[in-house]
């Protein structure tokens, strides 16, 4: 059974593979994809900082940051305030957020 499971498996790696082009060019989409979300994340998380900080929320018409994470970007009260503090913490208490940037310019610049 588990040798059936791990044939339709890996031939429908294969299929995604050919129709891809190979496994090599799924691997560094991948890998692509990370950074950029990873990237990304940063950014969100200054930007969710400094709407939590300057209560921007409330000039959009919404009463808390909760509210408006839920209503206009879909996120959990806790993701939102998850977000802001990764910058609090990375940004400002370790000053690395500039770092973090430059270290994911650089590793795109260099593919």
């Amino acid at each position: 059974m588990f040798d059936e499971i791990t044939n339709i498996i890996n031939s429908n790696i294969g299929i995604v593979a050919d129709r891809l082009g190979d496994l090599n060019y799924v691997r560094e989409t991948l890998r692509n994809i990370n950074l950029r979300v990873q990237y990304f994340t940063l950014e969100m998380a200054m930007l969710m900082y400094l709407v939590l900080e300057n209560k921007w929320y409330k000039l959009w018409g919404f009463n808390t940051l909760e509210e408006y994470a839920s209503k206009e970007l879909n996120f959990t009260p806790r993701k939102a305030e998850m977000l802001a503090r990764i910058y609090e913490y990375y940004g400002i208490e370790l000053g690395q957020y500039q770092m973090l940037v430059n270290n994911y310019v650089n590793l795109v610049g260099r593919r």
